[in-house]
């Protein structure tokens, strides 16, 4: 069963990154339809900086859910494979993913740095840990 969790919590940030992209694709559509940007700018991305700010927010908000969920596909997969899933690491699996959505719906909304922060720490705290108490648990065989 935390298996199933930890693979739930796992396609979550799938269809995350999914949403965000879909997102950005259609702001990205809008603008240039609008005549707010040129196509160009995506061609190497050297004047992304020219992009409005929602349009970067997407931007930026999508390439952070290819970084710290790397963490998290790896030790979940870890977990997974050795057998080590147990309440402890379901719970911060669903931590993480939880995390994700609302830093991303913070990101991409009013982008309060601060609590866009509070809910990445959290994320970040919570992958750490699994790292860690799995880790732990391979080696001690806690």
């Amino acid at each position: 069963m935390h298996e199933q969790i930890i693979i739930v919590s796992m396609a979550s940030i799938w269809l995350l990154k999914v949403i965000v992209m879909m997102k950005m694709f259609l702001a990205r559509s809008s603008a240039i339809k609008r005549g707010e940007v040129r196509l160009s700018i995506f061609r190497t991305y050297e004047k992304e900086h020219e992009l409005s700010p929602k349009l970067l927010q997407a931007s930026r908000n999508y390439k952070n859910l290819f970084e710290a969920p790397c963490l998290f596909y790896a030790v979940s997969l870890l977990i997974i494979v050795i057998g080590l899933g147990d309440l402890f690491t379901s719970v911060l699996a669903v931590t993480f993913a939880v995390s994700r959505y609302v830093h991303s719906y913070i990101h991409l909304g009013t982008n309060n740095v601060v609590h866009r922060m509070y809910f990445f720490a959290i994320g970040i705290f919570s992958v750490h840990v699994m790292w860690i108490y799995s880790l732990g648990k391979y080696f001690l065989q806690l």
